[in-house]
């Protein structure tokens, strides 16, 4: 573990289904301490309603607005807006403006794995692959191994924002 940086577009970058993960500190790269992880995303897009059982997780707005939806709140998310969610509350967002870039905190690290089982290696950003469906029972599995449980569907389709 020793000093490191990534510009912008620097990281190992992961297609998931329909959106562009980059890691951007690793369990490796920090000790184990935490696990940090861009993620951009196009309208409409977000993950379905999870659970991380070993992690504490953060969210940052960088660019876009989001609906985050964390336990009972729904929250209004734009640049700049910062979200906690402890370990084993359920959460989920959805990008409502054209595009949206949010970094996601994991503490502790770990998490990274994960991103790299279930993504595809992405080593050209202007060709991205095209979307796909996820393998639910594969994706559920890989998630059980890291603490992590899906108990919903994404959200419902947004609305323009911009």
């Amino acid at each position: 573990m020793g000093l490191y940086w990534l510009d912008r577009d620097e990281g190992e970058a992961l297609w998931m289904f329909d959106v562009l993960d980059t890691i951007k500190a690793s369990a490796d790269q920090t000790g184990n301490s935490f696990t940090l992880v861009e993620t951009i995303n196009s309208r409409g897009t977000g993950p379905p309603l999870h659970v991380h059982d070993r992690f504490d997780r953060g969210l940052y707005v960088v660019e876009g607005e989001y609906t985050v939806v964390v336990g009972d709140k729904s929250i209004r998310a734009r640049a700049g807006t910062w979200i906690f969610v402890p370990r084993s509350v359920p959460h989920t967002w959805r990008c409502d403006s054209s595009e949206g870039r949010i970094l996601a905190l994991l503490v502790p690290g770990g998490s990274d794995g994960f991103f790299r089982e279930v993504g595809e290696p992405v080593t050209d950003r202007s060709q991205l692959p095209p979307g796909r469906v996820p393998d639910v029972e594969r994706l559920s599995n890989v998630a059980a191994q890291y603490g992590m449980r899906f108990v919903g569907p994404p959200l419902g389709s947004a609305e323009p924002a911009d």
